[in-house]
């Protein structure tokens, strides 16, 4: 029979990347494969996490309490209301990928769009990415909250 509009499955998250778990096993025997993220601020690093291969950097972070949004025109506590909800339009929970670009999804359309058009990807053009668009497929190393690159370092590159 039909569903109802109101009712969903489990597995049903509004088709939002940015919420899906990664996959979970099909059977209690099959391993999960998992991926060390480890999240660095200022050149410390924040946290080191082991999450199963296929998560949301994003999901990654706030399940792990490390606060992804950044805005420096707002504080901190409201930053985790005042944003995309992981649609990939705000741009506030940008990363600078220091380490396995390769181990994390190509970008898609939606996130090339968003960083054509944004200032905080100056000069790290190919290094920038938008953690709610980005899924992990191996061990990676990212700075949250990379500072602006105002004067352009490798601008003229």
């Amino acid at each position: 029979g039909r569903r109802s509009a109101g009712s969903r499955s489990g597995k049903s998250y509004n088709g939002r990347i940015a919420d899906r778990p990664a996959a979970a096993a099909k059977s209690k025997r099959e391993v999960v494969r998992m991926a060390k993220v480890k999240f660095v601020e200022g050149g410390k690093t924040v946290a080191e996490v082991e999450v199963p291969v296929g998560t949301v950097l994003r999901t990654a972070a706030r399940s792990n309490g490390i606060p992804i949004h950044h805005e420096p025109f707002a504080p901190q506590p409201l930053m985790q209301y005042l944003n995309c909800m992981g649609m990939g339009s705000c741009g506030t929970c940008h990363v600078l990928v220091r380490n396995g670009m390769e181990n994390l999804s190509p970008k898609g359309l939606k996130e090339k769009l968003r960083l054509a058009v944004a200032s905080f990807a100056i000069g790290h053009e190919n290094e920038v990415r938008l953690s709610c668009q980005a899924q992990v497929q191996g061990d990676v190393e990212v700075e949250i909250h990379p500072p602006m690159n105002l004067y352009g370092e490798r601008f003229w590159e």
